[in-house]
């Protein structure tokens, strides 16, 4: 009888110096870390604002794909906290749906690019305390091209989370 093979993952944590990688072996209902580093990025091409972060994290994960023949791995992405914007916003307890519509009205006036233009999510499991709920959100043209930068060097994006 065969044994089951071995399913690989990547945790990419993208920043504008480094960018930090974890691969994971996954066997049965044991996962083990097989890869942890991190990679300097061209700083110098980042502009301030985050623009060009991309073009630097292609460069640095193009080595690592590579070095570690890490092409077609499913990959989780963590998102740079500069491209996420994140706010506690009051809302009573409602059904998931509903938190989610109310959530894009309520940071609205918040948020740096159209609400129509981004990924908007109210976690109903992170509410405050006081019973504020944590709502996030991310411009897709600013997760797509990372994904896309992700996806240039070999890698098989899956999931993206802020970081």
């Amino acid at each position: 009888m065969k044994s089951a093979q071995p399913l690989y993952t990547v945790g990419l944590d993208c920043g504008c110096f480094e960018v930090k990688f974890a691969v994971c072996e996954h066997l049965d209902s044991r996962c083990r870390v097989t890869c942890l580093a991190s990679v300097e990025t061209d700083s110098g091409s980042v502009k301030p604002e985050g623009e060009g972060i991309e073009k630097s994290v292609a460069k640095a994960l193009q080595k690592v794909v590579t070095q570690h023949s890490l092409a077609g791995f499913p990959t989780a992405i963590g998102i740079p906290v500069s491209q996420v914007v994140m706010k506690w916003v009051g809302l009573p307890p409602m059904s998931d749906e509903d938190l989610q519509m109310a959530a894009r009205t309520k940071v609205r006036k918040d948020l740096p690019f159209p609400p129509e233009q981004a990924y908007i999510s109210a976690s109903s499991g992170a509410r405050s305390d006081s019973g504020e709920t944590l709502v996030t959100a991310v411009s897709k043209s600013d997760l797509k091209s990372l994904a896309a930068t992700v996806s240039s060097v070999g890698l098989n994006p899956i999931h993206a989370e802020a970081e």
